[in-house]
């Protein structure tokens, strides 16, 4: 398995947000409301750290290892953008990522409106 496959399935289903944790099953948010994931295996810490360090860069990795959060994009070419959150989680990796699906289509299932082109773009948090 790779995160590609977790990250894939989120936006097929139409999902606005992937949860990851580690000895759970992922969690898909659709339309508002979260729903576990059963079309792909629970996942082991080891497997959230895997998905982690196979993704992020140099930077990232070192701001997780330091004890904190890396945030970073991650491009799925054709089906997504997402936004991550990695962290440590209860002794393991968990993951929050958000999507911004190709094209025409945007998600509203988070209450935000999407970006109009005098939207204004910040180079800080979660900002595209």
């Amino acid at each position: 398995m790779h995160i590609d496959d977790y990250l894939r399935l989120c936006a097929e289903k139409g999902g606005s947000d992937l949860h990851l944790k580690a000895d759970g099953p992922a969690h898909v948010r659709i339309d508002g409301q979260l729903s576990e994931v059963h079309d792909l295996p629970p996942l082991t810490g080891d497997d959230t750290a895997g998905f982690a360090a196979s993704i992020m860069d140099t930077a990232a990795r070192e701001r997780l290892a330091a004890g904190s959060e890396a945030d970073f994009a991650y491009s799925l070419p054709g089906v997504a953008r997402f936004r991550a959150a990695v962290f440590h989680q209860r002794g393991s990796i968990g993951w929050s990522c958000v999507a911004s699906p190709w094209g025409a289509r945007a998600s509203l299932s988070s209450g935000c409106r999407p970006p109009s082109a005098s939207s204004p773009r910040s180079t800080a948090g979660w900002s595209w």
